[in-house]
């Protein structure tokens, strides 16, 4: 097992499934987080929202997905080269207006309301899967959707398959998923 911290991504519906959630606070990373968020989360982690310009422009069509996860993953990845995203750096704030800032610790989890990725409703990439890679460059183990990813050889990969992680495909080996077909592949192409 790794010695590196784990943060955990994954979706509000999934919060009864075992290994989806981990057993620290949970953290919104939601542009703009529906109400009930407040009741499941203790705040949100501002590196771990897309940028809500951005967003806007994709919700109105005035840029693709395909831009809008391009824009989102650039972004992601300045955030780590900035240091933001790396253990003992990334920071929530708590909905609370009494509670200063908080690290985002071990065993804690990054919530969307996206469908969970290798479920017979995920079609297209969250942001969250994004966010995952930069997370491991920037030294978490990350455990998305219920499967650990972990940085190998100047890879990231599923733990339990040793796979190279690629975002939009769901490979299909040694884990807590039931299998819904075939892997869906190259969605971010």
């Amino acid at each position: 097992m790794s010695s590196r911290p784990t943060v955990y991504l994954s979706n509000t519906g999934s919060s009864r499934t075992e290994g989806h959630h981990g057993p620290g606070r949970a953290w919104s990373a939601q542009v703009s987080p529906r109400p009930i968020m407040r009741h499941v989360a203790d705040g949100q982690v501002e590196a771990s929202k897309p940028n809500p310009a951005t967003f806007a422009r994709m919700a109105r069509g005035a840029m693709t997905f395909a831009e809008y996860l391009e824009s989102t993953a650039d972004a992601f990845e300045g955030y780590r080269r900035g240091g933001a995203l790396a253990p003992g750096k990334l920071t929530g704030r708590p909905w609370s207006s009494w509670h200063g800032p908080a690290l985002v610790a071990d065993g804690d989890t990054l919530l969307c309301t996206c469908p969970r990725p290798g479920s017979k409703d995920w079609t297209r990439p969250c942001h969250l899967e994004l966010l995952a890679r930069q997370l491991v460059l920037a030294g978490w183990d990350v455990v998305l959707g219920g499967r650990r990813l972990v940085f190998d050889s100047a890879l990231v990969v599923w733990d339990d398959t040793r796979d190279p992680y690629v975002v939009g495909s769901w490979p299909f080996g040694k884990h807590n998923a039931r299998a819904h077909g075939t892997a869906q592949l190259g969605m971010f192409e």
